[in-house]
């Protein structure tokens, strides 16, 4: 809610504006590279396939490197979304192909909220129906969204980067203490 009174345009809630700093933009996309794709996915794969998955992560440290190459680049832009600067660089065909990806990855990425946020929900609150727990996160997360756009998002996300870091580290200097 407090956001929200800094929304005042589209610029403004699709790209908070313009006015992300290194440190939340950094932070948003520390959170989102170890999102819930992360937390449940990655150790299920570790589990299965060994010491090869934490080749997995590469990948995205990689993004993140040529994304703050690219960032200022980017930013001059007259475009709101990463489909338009494909379409300015290279037409219609590739916004169109960007958007779909876009929306695919998207889908992807909410139901893995949904289900995290339902998880927790049900750690928490074991006796909440089941069934239920999905949709009041879908709830939320759409109605938190939508009160003012990415600038919450990204806030949200520099919270989330920085005490799954902490947790992180925390959680391998255990390891380096108790390893035999």
């Amino acid at each position: 809610i407090w956001h929200s009174r800094q929304v005042h345009s589209g610029e403004d809630f699709a790209l908070a504006g313009r006015r992300l700093g290194v440190t939340v933009t950094a932070g948003t996309l520390v959170a989102t590279w170890m999102g819930t794709g992360s937390l449940f996915g990655s150790p299920q794969f570790t589990i299965e396939h060994g010491i090869a998955a934490f080749f997995l992560p590469l990948g995205g440290v990689l993004g993140i490197i040529v994304l703050g190459r690219i960032c200022s680049r980017a930013r001059e832009i007259p475009a709101m979304s990463v489909p338009e600067i494909l379409k300015v660089r290279f037409g219609r065909a590739a916004q169109v192909l960007a958007a779909l990806a876009l929306i695919s990855a998207y889908l992807v990425i909410a139901s893995y909220q949904y289900r995290a946020g339902a998880y927790v929900a049900k750690q928490l609150f074991p006796a909440a129906p089941e069934a239920m727990l999905p949709v009041a996160f879908a709830v939320f997360i759409i109605l938190y969204t939508v009160l003012a756009g990415m600038i919450s998002v990204a806030w949200t996300d520099l919270v989330n980067g920085i005490l799954m870091s902490i947790g992180l580290l925390g959680v391998l200097a255990w390891l380096a203490v108790t390893w035999d």
